[in-house]
């Protein structure tokens, strides 16, 4: 029985890790960016032109960019596979050639891009305007950095070896942690601050979010995220000693009409079935079943469709989105709705037969 139970648990985690999310990439503008010039007044900024100076400036100044993106967009629970930071270098300050390092590093206080457009090349910036960030404030007038130049993490993120001109990639696995972490806890998203790792060396000029669309800060994100989410758990453990448990895969999209259902953790060779309904519940051993019903009002059965959990202990149907069981027949899904399923299979406890249950899975369809 033991070698049964470990090869049905290593099937079903083998199953959660395939079918439990849906991988998606996206790329995204820096909703945020600006030069910090080193000044010790704060009086220059450059929050809404489309250039950003990194390195020793023609004036003698020294420039760091920094850049923000929102990403509200990705689910708080979603695990980020992959992150690649894309900048362009347009030019480079007279007497610039070969390659220096530049570096891109997490800001750790919140900061305002201003309206400033400076003048002429744009490396001279222009005079603050209220919220811009500068080198000694995060939000002009009243806001300061703890350390000019703007807080950030000492570790580096990622580095790269940069030219005086062309793209310039950013992709680590620190990178990507910085990203899960900022889609995780939004309320600690401040992006980075990118500058030379020598900033004797005169200054990339890259393009910034007001210039050419091919050339903006573009942040690509690939990530794995749920369908939907388990509730009501852990269940009622069965005569395999496991917690029947319930996932899911395919496309929340309505019109997709792709949804696969999965069971598993569940005794070997029994059988069972799904049922869903749009209100969650609670009610314990209905019927005299050793688990727990995960939801109430109108309750559908997948009767049509009894599976065996086979020698892995885990079974799956897929869903026609047009035709959900309802005991007064089938009903259509629409955009919008939340639907919640759960599994009904065979089970014993202590020699007697009887049922259970898994835990309850809420879907909220587009």
């Amino acid at each position: 029985m033991n070698a049964i139970r470990i090869g049905a648990l290593c099937a079903s985690l083998a199953t959660l890790s395939l079918a439990a999310s849906a991988q998606t990439t996206v790329s995204l503008t820096a909703d945020r960016d600006n030069t910090l010039y080193s000044t010790t007044t704060g009086n220059l900024s450059n929050g809404i032109g489309s250039r950003m100076f990194v390195g020793r400036i023609g004036n003698g100044r020294t420039g760091r960019g920094i850049l923000h993106f929102d990403l509200s967009g990705i689910p708080q629970n979603a695990v980020v596979t992959s992150a690649e930071l894309r900048m362009d270098i347009g030019f480079s300050s007279m007497g610039a050639s070969g390659t220096t390092s530049h570096s891109v590093h997490r800001v750790s206080q919140d900061w305002g891009e201003g309206t400033t457009l400076a003048g002429s090349g744009q490396g001279g910036g222009g005079n603050s305007t209220t919220d811009s960030a500068t080198w000694i404030h995060t939000f002009f007038p009243g806001s300061l950095w703890t350390n000019p130049g703007g807080d950030f993490a000492a570790a580096a993120s990622d580095t790269q070896t940069v030219g005086t001109s062309g793209p310039v990639n950013f992709q680590s696995t620190a990178l990507l942690a910085d990203v899960q972490g900022f889609v995780a806890d939004g309320a600690n998203n401040f992006g980075w601050v990118l500058k030379s790792d020598d900033e004797q060396v005169a200054t990339r000029v890259y393009t910034t979010r007001e210039g050419s669309a091919a050339s903006r800060p573009t942040l690509v994100v690939t990530y794995d995220a749920p369908l939907g989410s388990s509730y009501c758990g852990p269940a009622v453990v069965n005569q395999a000693g496991l917690s029947g448990e319930m996932s899911a895969s395919g496309s929340a999209v309505v019109a997709d009409n792709d949804l696969t259902l999965s069971a598993s953790m569940l005794p070997p060779q029994v059988f069972g079935f799904f049922i869903g309904s749009r209100t969650q519940a609670f009610t314990m051993n209905p019927g005299g079943s050793f688990g727990n019903l995960c939801m109430g009002g109108t309750i559908g059965r997948f009767q049509m469709l009894i599976q065996s959990s086979g020698a892995a202990g885990a079974f799956s149907i897929p869903v026609d989105l047009t035709a959900i069981p309802q005991p007064v027949g089938t009903v259509p899904v629409l955009a919008g709705e939340s639907w919640n399923f759960q599994a009904w299979y065979r089970d014993s406890s202590g020699g007697q037969a009887g049922s259970n249950f898994t835990d309850g899975y809420a879907i909220t369809f587009q």
